[in-house]
């Protein structure tokens, strides 16, 4: 799987066949990466839902959002060609 963890970074993953229908949206996830021993990021499975929204102008605060979103939203920026409605993603 594809997963956007945030603006900057991106990462793939495989999960066994044997165990992925056990992953769930809500499901809280741990996400440690070799190149950085010792730390780790706590993450969360999303499903990802395409919505419509009403873009304004952008600024040098980033693009405005009129309509189809509400607070706590969360809005995927990077990676969104490889997104499929549906999927299950890592938040963090």
């Amino acid at each position: 799987a594809r997963v956007n963890c945030s603006e900057e970074l991106e990462i793939e993953f495989s999960v066994a066949e044997g165990i992925i229908a056990a992953v769930k949206q809500g499901m809280k996830a741990t996400v440690r990466f070799a190149a950085i021993p010792g730390k780790s990021f706590a993450a969360q499975v999303a499903e990802v839902q395409k919505r419509a929204v009403t873009l304004g102008e952008l600024t040098d605060e980033g693009l405005e959002v009129f309509d189809g979103l509400v607070p706590g939203d969360r809005v995927i920026t990077a990676g969104v060609s490889v997104i499929r409605e549906g999927q299950l993603v890592l938040i963090r």
